[in-house]
């Protein structure tokens, strides 16, 4: 039997549902678990759906499908560019646009 997943498009006051920061998936069968997919291109434990059902509102997490989980996904791998060079500095999928720009700005600026 698959397990059951649910997907979440994490959005906060820099982005939209249209283009979320970022990715959550919880695992419900079996052993529940919360993971998040950001910029170091990788599925990893996150607590910001436990934190948001605590009543951390610092994110909306909008339910979606599995479909616009792998549209996220694949923007977000065609924004981190070739998988031979990854990012300088590994932003989680939570950090404001704004921020990851300048930091990107920066980055630059210091080549």
């Amino acid at each position: 039997m698959a397990e059951k997943v649910t997907y979440y498009a994490v959005v906060d006051d820099y982005t939209s549902r249209d283009e979320p920061a970022g990715v959550l998936r919880r695992f419900v069968d079996g052993d529940r678990r919360d993971e998040s997919f950001g910029r170091d291109l990788q599925w990893q434990f996150s607590s910001l759906l436990h934190s948001a059902e605590r009543g951390d509102t610092q994110y909306e997490l909008i339910p979606i499908s599995e479909d616009e989980a792998d549209r996220i996904v694949a923007r977000i791998r065609e924004a981190a560019g070739p998988a031979e060079s990854p990012p300088a500095r590994p932003l989680s999928p939570a950090t404001p646009r704004a921020h990851q720009r300048k930091c990107s700005s920066h980055e630059k600026a210091a080549s």
